[in-house]
Order: C-alpha cells, then sequence, then structure tokens
C-alpha cells in the first residue's frame, strides 16, 4: 500500500464530527459485522492508546496508516518497507470543504529518509575507518601531516551533524514538520559528540555524560511528542551504550577512589597529626602565616600560570628588534656556532609566547641536562638552610643533614631523586593534562626535608633569591586553605625553578 484517503462529509455544518485523529486498519480474514456493534468507536479509551494489531468483529487486523507517520530509527535501508514506518499519534486537520477528498501518502520524497537514516551513519563509519588508518599512517610515516585519529572520527561526526541540520531543514521546508522536530531534537545531542571527540583526560567523561543525558532526555521528549508516553519507545542505542560506559566509569572510578584512600590514609593521619603538632607552637604558626603571606606576594601560586615553552627565536624578531639582538650577541655570544649557521638564534632566558613544548622527547631531553644543573643549586640551598636528604636503602625514611654530609664519604649515602619514569609522565599528561605536554613541569625534581617551619621559610627566601634560578610557580601544602585530601597528605612547598 502506498497510501490512503479520506473524503470529508456531505452536509454543511458537518466539520466539527470530522475526525481530528484515526487510523486505517486492514484485514485479509472474513469479517462479520452482524448489528455492526463490534465496529464501534472506543468512547471511553484515550484516542492514542492500541496497539498494533487488534481483533474484532471475527477477524485480526493491522494498523497500516495514519495521519502522520515517521521511520523507525533503525529502519535499516528499505524505507518503503512496512516494517519500517512508525504510525504516531498525532492530531490533523481536515479541510473545510465538504466532500473534499484528502490523500495521506506512504511514500515521500526519498531523500527525507536517506539523508538522516543513511548518510549520517555512512559519514559516522568513514570518520571511524579513515581513524583506523590515520593512527596508522600516523606510527609508521610519520613525516605526513596525518591528523590524529580522535579529530579523524571527530570530522566525521560532524559531517554527520551537518547532515542532520540538512535533513531537517528539507524536511521542515517539504512540510514534515513532525519529521523536522525528530531529526533537529536528536541533532541537540549529537553535536556534543564531535566536542567529546576532540578533548581528551577527564573532561571526556564528563562531556559524554552530558551527551548521554542529553541524548536520552531528547529520545524520550520525541517519544513522548509522538505517542503521548515517554517510554513507548527504547531510547537510541547509541545513547543506551554511552549509558552503560558511564556507569562503569563512574563505578571503576569510585571504587579506585576508595581503594586509593585506604592506601593513602596512613599517609593522611601522619600529615594529619604533624599538622596538629605544628600548630601547637606559636612560632610555627607564625612561620605559616608568613609563608602565606610570601607566596601570595610573590603572586606564583596560580595552578595555570606555569607552562612548559620553546626559547624566543631572534632570528623570527621584526628587524629593528633582530638588530638590537645580534649587537648584543656579538659582546657576548651565547648562541652555539651550529645555531648561527642554521640560523636559529635564541635569546637567553626568553620564552616565545604561544608556542609551548609539544614533545615528549624535547621534555625529557631538557629535563636530563636540567637536572644536572638543579643538583648543585640543591646541595647549596640545603646547605644554607640546614637541610636534610633522604638516605640510600632505608625504608624508614631515615634522613642525613647535608651540612654534616657535605664532602665526606657519606655523601655517596644521600639518594637523590631520579628522574620522573616514562609510564608516569605519560599516565598524568593523560589523565590531568589532557595530553598537553606544556603542563608537565615535574620530570625533573628533588626534595629538601626541614626540621622545622623557620628553616623553611628561610630556604624559600634563599631560592627565591638566587640569580642562578628564576621561580615560576609555588605550590604551598602548608596552608590553612589546604585540603589534605586531595593529596592523602604530601605537607610542604612545591617549587618550580
Amino acid at each position: 500500500m502506498s497510501g490512503f484517503f479520506i473524503k470529508t462529509g456531505a452536509s454543511d455544518g458537518s466539520q466539527a464530527q470530522d475526525p481530528a485523529f484515526f487510523n486505517v486498519w486492514a484485514t485479509n480474514d472474513d469479517v462479520v459485522i452482524e448489528s455492526g456493534a463490534c465496529a464501534a468507536g472506543r468512547r471511553d479509551e484515550k484516542w492514542w492508546e492500541g496497539k498494533e494489531k487488534v481483533e474484532w468483529c471475527g477477524a485480526k487486523w493491522e494498523r497500516v496508516g495514519t495521519p502522520k507517520w515517521k521511520w523507525k530509527y533503525d529502519a535499516g535501508f528499505e524505507p518503503q518497507n512496512h516494517g519500517a514506518i512508525d504510525f504516531v499519534q498525532l492530531p490533523v486537520s481536515l479541510p473545510a470543504e465538504r466532500q473534499s477528498l484528502q490523500t495521506f501518502l506512504l511514500r515521500p520524497p526519498w531523500h527525507l529518509f536517506y539523508v538522516f537514516h543513511v548518510l549520517v551513519r555512512i559519514s559516522h563509519s568513514i570518520g571511524m575507518c579513515m581513524a583506523v588508518v590515520a593512527a596508522r599512517l600516523r606510527y609508521t610515516i610519520v613525516t605526513w601531516p596525518v591528523p590524529a585519529p580522535n579529530i579523524v572520527v571527530a570530522a566525521g561526526f560532524a559531517g554527520g551533524s551537518a547532515l542532520a541540520c540538512y535533513a531537517g531543514l528539507v524536511a521542515l521546508a517539504a512540510g514534515e514538520t513532525h519529521l523536522a522536530g525528530e531529526y533537529l531534537g536528536r541533532l541537540v545531542a549529537w553535536v556534543i559528540i564531535p566536542v567529546i571527540l576532540m578533548r581528551q583526560g577527564q573532561w571526556f567523561f564528563y562531556q559524554l555524560s552530558v551527551y548521554t543525558v542529553l541524548d536520552i532526555t531528547m529520545s524520550m521528549g520525541i517519544t513522548a511528542f509522538f505517542f503521548h508516553d515517554p517510554f513507548a519507545r527504547s531510547p537510541t542505542q547509541t545513547g543506551m551504550l554511552s549509558l552503560l560506559l558511564c556507569i562503569m566509569v563512574i563505578a571503576l572510578r569510585h571504587n579506585a577512589l576508595i581503594k586509593s584512600k585506604r592506601m593513602l590514609r596512613d599517609d593522611q593521619n601522619r600529615y594529619n597529626t604533624l599538622w596538629a603538632t605544628l600548630c601547637e607552637h606559636e612560632d610555627n604558626i607564625a612561620c605559616i602565616e608568613h609563608l602565606k603571606k610570601v607566596v601570595t606576594m610573590i603572586g606564583l601560586q596560580e595552578k595555570d600560570f606555569c607552562r612548559q615553552h620553546n626559547r624566543l627565536r631572534a632570528d623570527r624578531l621584526a628587524a629593528p628588534l633582530q638588530e638590537k639582538y645580534l649587537s648584543q650577541a656579538a659582546r657576548n655570544a651565547p648562541v652555539n656556532p651550529l645555531f648561527w649557521e642554521l640560523g636559529h638564534w635564541f635569546v637567553p632566558g626568553r620564552h616565545q609566547k604561544g608556542d609551548e613544548v609539544k614533545s615528549l622527547n624535547q621534555l625529557y631531553f631538557q629535563a636530563a641536562i636540567s637536572n644536572l644543573l638543579l643538583m648543585e643549586r640543591i646541595k647549596e640551598w640545603a646547605d644554607r638552610s640546614e637541610g636534610y636528604f633522604f638516605v640510600q636503602g632505608d625504608s624508614q625514611g631515615a634522613l642525613v643533614k647535608w651540612s654534616d654530609v657535605k664532602g665526606t664519604a657519606a655523601e655517596e649515602s644521600v639518594r637523590w631523586t631520579s628522574i620522573k619514569r616514562h609510564t608516569r609522565a605519560i599516565e598524568k599528561l593523560h589523565r590531568s593534562y589532557e595530553n598537553v605536554m606544556g603542563r608537565l613541569l615535574d620530570i625533573s625534581r628533588n626534595a629538601i626535608v626541614f626540621e622545622n617551619m623557620t628553616h623553611l621559610t628561610n630556604a624559600l627566601g634563599i631560592i627565591v633569591t638566587d640569580e642562578n634560578v628564576r621561580v615560576e610557580r609555588l605550590k604551598n601544602r602548608l596552608s590553612p586553605d589546604y585540603d589534605s585530601a586531595e593529596t592523602g597528605g604530601g605537607p610542604g612547598a612545591g617549587i618550580n625553578p
């Protein structure tokens, strides 16, 4: 069947008797009419309630038409298949003219189906397939400018969203407002998918949760509009899969947090005990307040202030600035001859604004060199501030005072902190820094332990005023405002020189 029609009444003033909604039923069985009571209308039921298959007057009937209809979301690739059509429960307005013939077609223009139900999925599939190709090329042919796989998938879903928007506008232009409402309604959730794929790290699951809520909410809202019951049709498969993924991630993360807090409970208890001990003495309280004021005064405590940048290239400066640099370089000669030949003239102590380091190899190469320089500064700072270092091979955390072992054989017993492991660096980049290399600031690191707050504040002053280093960031974990539950303890002051 390709459609059906209805003819309005013949008598004038019969417009009020025209149906606002009707069903078209079909049967292949013999019908037993008798008095006709078996075919009477359902006066005590809501007009939108009913099944697709019913039985009355001795025959089995199947619904084959309604004034408004749509395609099922899982209609496949056969729009003319009767099983692909979903008869929605929406009222219709018939012509006021009497004895007029109103037709209802079940074969609308092909593009109303294929653009939304076929081309959108093809765009998604192309994006995912090309992402596999891009991933393979990026790890085999590194000289090609191949985009990241997540960018390729995002492009595929962005194309699908554009096609869905086009399908909604075409349906609106064709007068199929209910189809336009469905297409554009589902688009509200779909436009979030490219954004989710572009962002990495912890924000991925937060945005996935937003998509899940929007997709299921819009699906239930569309179902309620079409069938007057939000549970008449199940939500989309993508919405349910993302919901399952979010539940699994939340459950696993909650379980991991519980285990982590249990593992760090002893450390946090020791920290809380130490903090309570420190706060028992007025001198310590004064030092804590002084430390807080110093950190605030320096103004380097912001979380997003510090980044790893490439050095400023003098050969990229404007001509007047470049000439000024060359005149200074002629006197100081701070550039390696190889860089002179290559034309790469770096300005000492200056970074290129907006040009963050994007290579983990570069960070580790720089850290290997800076670690040698940092070791010498660490020793001097500890010597001048009565600092302690940990002893090698002692699991109990034994300490030695640097001024006592400096220049003696016992100096070999000091345990120097090693460079951050690659696995930990990659884990931190992915989980906390959204794969932004410039946010990784502690590949080369070390620690000095102090006997009291006075020595710690003195060391801070020594480091800040050291002409050989420039402090870029301070993290004060001895502040009264610091919540030890965030790191399971970890008291101290962190400095990025």
